[in-house]
């Protein structure tokens, strides 16, 4: 993508001559679509540290780090926008993580949903944690195992958004 890709005015430039959005819903769903397309789920040592550009240069970022660079080009691009803290069943790291660490880890986990404001409605997401890859493999894993959530996957699980409603794929409508 080049250099430009590696800042929030980049990005910006990048997606709305890529995407052609027609209206403010089509863009938003085209930095989402960003985030979950080219910022792979992982952890960094910045872990809660890291700003929305380290996350585009690493091209890595946990949760909470994906759901602040989305709302930085979110905002950037104009819209309304904010973070909402929740805290998460740790039950959604079955399989995702190895026993030991869920073990040690506390029983509701800190997780970021982003919140945009878009045709007069909140929507709230958080269903570019995975590509579409690693989302179609992890929900795979979860149906065979016959769990409701784990591999990383909150209940009713989504990587898509439409630019309407909610959309999760850690958290659930019930951590609101």
């Amino acid at each position: 993508m080049g250099m430009s890709g590696n800042t929030i005015a980049g990005v910006l430039e990048t997606v709305r001559r890529q995407a052609l959005p027609a209206d403010d819903r089509e863009y938003c769903v085209a930095l989402h679509d960003y985030v979950r397309d080219q910022v792979r789920f992982g952890f960094t040592t910045g872990f809660e540290s890291v700003t929305p550009e380290q996350t585009l240069i690493l091209g890595r970022g946990h949760c909470n780090a994906q759901a602040d660079l989305l709302c930085a080009l979110l905002r950037g691009a104009g819209f309304e926008t904010s973070l909402r803290f929740v805290a998460l069943d740790k039950r959604i790291l079955r399989h995702a993580v190895p026993v030991p660490v869920l073990f040690c880890l506390p029983a509701r986990l800190f997780h970021a949903v982003t919140q945009v404001r878009l045709g007069g409605q909140r929507c709230s997401i958080d269903s570019y944690i995975f590509d579409r890859s690693g989302f179609r493999q992890q929900q795979a894993r979860l149906r065979a195992a016959g769990l409701e959530r784990g591999f990383g996957l909150g209940q009713g699980a989504v990587c898509d958004w439409s630019g309407c409603g909610d959309a999760f794929s850690q958290a659930e409508p019930s951590d609101l």
